[in-house]
């Protein structure tokens, strides 16, 4: 059982919490209140509740679901609503680090904890990394010294009430999700409604107030970090080694007098899915890059894979995020071809010269243009990078589940070429 002697909002004992979202986290604030004896009611767009909203004393939602019906309802009835990671804060007060930012929130968060790890820091993720923080509850109660790293969405951070990280990162901000937040102006206000409430510091990526809504927002807490350049280490893509100065940034004040180095990062693994070598035959390499769903991902990707090819073949599918066409367009003129799949495809033919792309419109097209291409320029090094730029859901489940499909999609050519 949780031990509730010291906590204010277990000892007004909800009569019942309503949970909107039953994936992940809904399912974690659900196993939690079990074991806390509250009651609750699951409200979702699959199943029908057993109870209405009114009879709930608060609503905890998961973050996929800000645009829910029933999170509007209860708003209106003016229900207290928090999101997951408000809740959460109600039941630990171990010091916390929220990461955010556009792209690279998982690997900084996990380049962190690496980190940590390496100076006897107890500490543990939390968050849009797929650990909801209400799961770590006893293990944060159990020990005041860990550490909560929490990743954060711009769906988490842009209505939190209840959330007050101790230390924030913010690795960066370009287009994102405006199928959710509308604009790219309203986006960037949610990032900085987490940046507003952190406690002691805040490290952000000197490149977000670069933007003209940013204006000459200033907090005293808030510290900007510039790119330096760095020789090459163990950190070979520019952009982990941005992450990696927020790193250093932040621990210089966490743990003052110690040397941070890139080294500590030697025996550090990317989790997968990320720019990564996943097939090789002759000149020919293939380049995962399923979890890059925004153009400013696929431009960074695209730059560190041109320096090992000759000719680069970029693939991209998926479902738009509202992200405009034209932010593309450099990626576009940076390959050598473009083999489009999904239903963006129409964009793409509508958008770009036809001489540079294909629109493949199941595996064996895709296939019979990757091996046509190989055969073409047979003579140079080529890279083969699925770098989508946008979501997976028009066709897969996830990210992991894309990266998981274009691996075999890579080994099928290999066998291929080898006959």
């Amino acid at each position: 059982m949780i031990n509730t002697s010291k906590n204010q909002f277990l000892k007004s004992k909800p009569t019942r919490i309503g949970i909107i979202g039953s994936g992940v986290t809904g399912r974690a604030v659900a196993q939690f209140c079990h074991e806390c004896d509250i009651h609750t009611c699951s409200f979702d767009d699959e199943h029908s509740p057993n109870c209405e909203l009114s009879d709930c004393t608060y609503i905890v939602y998961s973050p996929g679901a800000i645009n829910s019906p029933f999170l509007r309802e209860a708003r209106r009835a003016g229900i207290f609503c928090m999101n997951d990671l408000d809740f959460a804060q109600n039941f630990y007060e171990n010091r916390t680090i929220a990461v955010t930012g556009t792209n690279g929130k998982t690997s900084t968060a996990e380049m962190l904890h690496h980190i940590l790890k390496k100076f006897h820091i107890p500490s543990l993720l939390t968050g849009n990394i797929g650990i909801p923080p209400i799961s770590r509850i006893r293990q944060f109660n159990g020990n005041p010294e860990m550490w909560n790293i929490c990743e954060v969405s711009s769906f988490q951070a842009q209505d939190l009430t209840i959330f007050h990280p101790d230390y924030g990162l913010w690795t960066n901000f370009s287009h994102n999700h405006m199928d959710v937040h509308g604009t790219l102006e309203d986006y960037f206000w949610a990032k900085w409604n987490l940046m507003r409430r952190v406690r002691e510091a805040a490290i952000v990526n000197a490149s977000v107030f670069r933007w003209p809504f940013a204006g000459n927002l200033s907090l005293d807490r808030i510290f900007t970090v510039r790119d330096e350049k760095i020789p090459e280490t163990v950190l070979s893509c520019a952009h982990q080694m941005c992450n990696f100065l927020l790193i250093r940034a932040l621990l210089e004040k966490i743990i003052p007098n110690q040397p941070i180095d890139p080294h500590l990062l030697k025996d550090f693994h990317f989790p997968p899915h990320r720019l990564h070598v996943c097939g090789t035959a002759g000149n020919l390499t293939f380049w995962n890059d399923s979890k890059a769903t925004n153009s400013a991902a696929v431009r960074a990707a695209i730059a560190h894979v041109k320096k090992f090819c000759d000719h680069l073949v970029w693939i991209t599918c998926g479902r738009s995020k509202g992200e405009p066409m034209k932010n593309f367009r450099h990626v576009v003129d940076a390959s050598d071809m473009v083999l489009v799949m999904g239903e963006v495809g129409g964009f793409f033919l509508t958008s770009f010269p036809l001489s540079k792309v294909r629109h493949c419109q199941d595996d064996g097209a895709l296939i019979e243009q990757i091996y046509a291409c190989v055969n073409a320029h047979a003579q140079k090094k080529c890279a083969i990078l699925l770098s989508p730029g946008f979501s997976s859901f028009d066709r897969f489940q996830n990210y992991e589940n894309r990266g998981h499909w274009f691996e075999c999609i890579s080994e099928q050519v290999i066998r291929r070429i080898g006959r």
